[in-house]
């Protein structure tokens, strides 16, 4: 959001805008009771054209500047007749001043459709769940499994801001059963250098511990994938101390491997206003870090019911296995409840009109409340005959 060379405020795109408040010509023009802008263009908006998808600025006026059009009641009932503009939300039955958009197939309000993507989300978060729960099962059946922490002492910067290397770093580390393997205060300091804390391993015998506790591990698991250890190792090194550690992960970044993104979408504490996931609270331990890693294999699986889009589009198959990935020649959609789909499912793959593992849903029907609706991918060779006809 900015402000331009008139004063004007200028969105960088419509859910910026208050609601209510402003609105462009356009949209005036289409609400159920039409108004017509008389006052100056109070601020505008990012918005794709919908011919060819450019951007460009939209002028929006205050509402309460407006008045209403001269079309009467008898023409306005004679116009809603004919359009064909939806204004009743099918979610919550709520009657907008403007029409809806369609919005994934289903004319919602902006509330109906903002929730609608929550839910999705949700949805989605539990089945990444049940990845990242036999995901850190298996970290923690291996025992070359280390969970690491790493907390380091910053030295102040320089006169002209640059960064001086850390005075210290505390070490803490357990093994896959949660034992303790290391607890280390390190010396991170020149032979010049002065702000170590009084009680820290001087560097030379700090490597040979950190080898000791963890240079056999397998995987070293850590809230930031490894980025402040990577930092204790490279000031060892300069220091003439190295401390190889083979279970390093060789990336940073998002995954399963950086506890800290596992955390946050076990956690799944979504931000009710912008739908992004918030950041989990730091265990500042390794002990207490392992304990989350534990509580995130034994997971329970509850959440939302249902199945997101990003599910239907791999594909399940009848035991749940996944299926094979696109869509088929031949589609079956099956409406009701919501074991239907799956128990017709089991009757055509047994006469060998359903593909193998070709089960999609079942979702909630869009459509009719309290439905299901399940995609069943056909065989072609038995549904279609060999010119192309159905059978």
């Amino acid at each position: 959001m900015t402000v331009d060379g008139d004063a004007v405020t200028v969105y960088d795109w419509w859910d910026q805008v208050p609601q209510g408040r402003y609105a462009s010509r356009t949209q005036l023009a289409a609400a159920d009771l039409p108004r017509k802008a008389t006052g100056p263009v109070r601020a505008r908006v990012w918005s794709a054209d919908w011919r060819d998808h450019d951007r460009q600025l939209v002028d929006l006026y205050d509402v309460s500047e407006s008045v209403p059009t001269r079309t009467t009641a008898s023409a306005l009932a004679a116009s809603e007749r004919r359009g064909a503009a939806v204004r009743v939300c099918a979610d919550c039955g709520g009657h907008s001043q403007r029409p809806l958009v369609s919005r994934n197939g289903r004319h919602r309000c902006m509330t109906c459709s903002h929730i609608a993507k929550l839910v999705e989300r949700q949805i989605e978060l539990r089945e990444e769940r049940a990845d990242l729960t036999a995901w850190a099962a298996e970290q923690l059946a291996d025992p070359g499994t280390a969970v690491v922490w790493v907390d380091l002492v910053a030295a102040e910067r320089t006169s002209s801001g640059r960064a001086r290397p850390p005075l210290a770093a505390r070490i803490t580390a357990v093994d896959a059963a949660g034992d303790r393997l290391l607890d280390l205060l390190v010396d991170l300091t020149g032979p010049r250098t002065e702000g170590a804390p009084p009680k820290a391993v001087e560097p030379r015998t700090a490597a040979r511990r950190l080898t000791r506790a963890l240079g056999e591990r397998t995987r070293l698991l850590s809230w930031d994938s490894g980025t402040n250890l990577r930092t204790v190792l490279a000031r060892l090194q300069d220091l003439g101390h190295p401390a190889p550690l083979p279970g390093l992960p060789r990336y940073n970044g998002n995954g399963p491997l950086e506890l800290q993104h596992t955390v946050k979408v076990w956690r799944g504490d979504l931000d009710p206003g912008t739908g992004f996931l918030r950041d989990p609270w730091p265990p500042g331990t390794a002990d207490r870090l392992h304990f989350l890693l534990q509580a995130v294999a034994e997971d329970d699986g509850s959440g939302r019911p249902g199945t997101s889009a990003h599910a239907l589009q791999r594909g399940t198959g009848i035991s749940g296995t996944p299926g094979r990935f696109g869509s088929y020649p031949v589609q079956i959609a099956v409406t009701g409840p919501a074991g239907a789909g799956e128990r017709l499912a089991g009757v055509l793959a047994a006469t060998g009109l359903l593909e193998p593992r070709a089960v999609h849903g079942p979702v909630p029907s869009r459509e009719i409340p309290g439905h299901h609706l399940t995609y069943l991918g056909g065989n072609e060779q038995l549904l279609v005959d060999a010119t192309g006809g159905e059978l």
